[in-house]
This record gives C-alpha cells, structure tokens and sequence, in this order.
C-alpha cells in the first residue's frame, strides 16, 4: 500500500478531493489531499522552499553548527561555513518540495544576523584591533 500525499488542486487526476484507493501495477494506492501551514516559509520557488535563519554575528564569522528543524525529517546539526552573509542561504539539497516527477527540490535557510545587546569594554578593543586597517 502507498499513500501519496497530492498538492495543488490536483490529486491522483481527481480534483482536489481524496479519491478511492485503486489498484496500479499490483499496488494499491490511495491518494490524499494535503494542506499545511506554510505561512513560515518562503514557497514562491517552489519546489524549492527557503527559511529565515537568524545566527549570532560571531557563528556567522567563525563557523559552526545550528541546530534546526528540518521539515519532514526532525531536528538536523546545520553546519553554518565561517564568514557566512548576512543575506546569503544554506542549501540543503534534495529536502524541498515534491516535483511531479517525484524528484525533491531544495531548503534553503536565509541567513540573517543576530546583533548582540551589548558588548564588553575588552570586546569592543578585540573587534577594532580584528577590524583595523594597520
């Protein structure tokens, strides 16, 4: 038995209405329309589905590991590269939306920054000493 979850208005060629599971190549499927709360994400590319990330400055610049929630496969370590962009994304190959030929597309997290609210006298003299010209 497979379950196949339909977008769109389309499911299984009948509407959007859940059809009578039918028998294909000696399987039976059924066919059930979904709908889910995507107000979360940026769709407007779908197959390929971004997400805002906001990371702190510092991770941003040295690297590391975030952990995120993965949909449809749970929380997942995201491995943020060092000098990361503020407006650049992480891609996640193969975790988007379902094409119709049942291939995946992308995730993408939109990296934003978090700024701190405040900073120490000795981390203040770090960043002009790292951020100097000499």
């Amino acid at each position: 038995v497979s379950v196949v979850f339909c977008r769109g208005k389309v499911c299984g060629g009948q509407g959007s209405e859940a059809r009578d599971p039918k028998k294909q190549n000696g399987n039976l499927h059924v066919y059930i329309p979904w709908t889910i709360d995507l107000s979360q994400y940026n769709i407007t590319q779908f197959p390929d589905i971004h997400e805002r990330l906001s990371i702190p400055i510092a991770k941003a610049v040295i690297g590391g590991t975030q952990a995120v929630d993965l949909p449809g496969q749970g929380e997942i370590n995201l491995n943020i590269p060092p000098l990361t962009s503020p407006y650049g994304n992480i891609k996640v190959d193969g975790a988007g939306g379902l094409r119709d030929d049942g291939t995946r597309g992308n995730f993408y997290y939109d990296v934003r920054y978090i700024m701190p609210d405040n900073i120490t006298e000795k981390q203040k003299k770090i960043l002009k000493r790292l951020f100097s010209d000499k």
